[in-house]
């Protein structure tokens, strides 16, 4: 690993531990990121759920199919969205090393 950051370092013309503590803090940016999406996700859940229970009784009794579809969607996108982002938001804030090790090796993958 160590080899790897050397030469990242060297492509990038700084000193290898600041590239390591530039990594470290960019995950708990990440991590915050995906906290603020899965709070998003559960909103749009919420939201599509409440369509559900409430507004799509009078569309359902007039023939409007759509307004169900358009909310059993948004249950089914915000659960996957929420889902992706909470282990992204929990591998920042517990273990962000395995981030930043991820970044390096994607930096350095086969294409360069």
């Amino acid at each position: 690993m160590e080899q790897l950051l050397q030469q990242l370092a060297d492509r990038l013309g700084v000193a290898v531990e600041v590239i390591w503590q530039i990594l470290i803090i960019q995950a708990r940016i990440v991590a915050y990121q995906n906290t603020f999406n899965v709070l998003l996700a559960i909103v749009v859940i919420c939201v599509s759920v409440y369509f559900i229970k409430y507004v799509n009784k009078e569309w359902y009794e007039e023939g409007k199919f759509f307004g169900i579809a358009l909310s059993i969607a948004g249950i089914i996108i915000g659960f996957s969205w929420g889902i992706s982002s909470l282990y992204w938001a929990v591998t920042g804030f517990i273990n962000p090393r395995y981030f930043a090790i991820r970044e390096i090796l994607h930096s350095l993958g086969p294409s360069n």
